[in-house]
């Protein structure tokens, strides 16, 4: 399984109802990949691979009440893994800085 499927088996496909922002859900009118709960802590470094190939989760200090986009623990992991700041990740791919 890979880190990206991880987070799918974490997430529910919807709509926003209670999201960590309110801009949120103006990006996001289709139906994405949501947390189930917003682990702010799930990227890549606060997750073990034990003997049996399954992911544990290490961190889970920063839990709330609110939604978020699965893709956001994505590219927040691709930012530690990389040892590069969201911004420079942003502009060195051009990514849309919308969402």
């Amino acid at each position: 399984m890979s880190i990206w499927q991880y987070y799918l088996s974490i997430s529910e496909v919807g709509n926003f109802k209670d999201p960590l922002s309110p801009e949120l859900e103006m990006l996001y009118s289709e139906n994405i990949p949501i947390l189930k709960l917003l682990l702010m802590d799930a990227n890549v470094s606060n997750i073990m691979i034990d003997g049996d190939g399954h992911y544990i989760l290490i961190v889970q200090e920063w839990l709330a009440n609110k939604q978020l986009p699965a893709e956001y623990l994505m590219f927040f992991s691709i930012c530690h893994i990389c040892e590069i700041s969201s911004e420079k990740l942003i502009n060195h791919y051009n990514i849309a800085k919308e969402k």
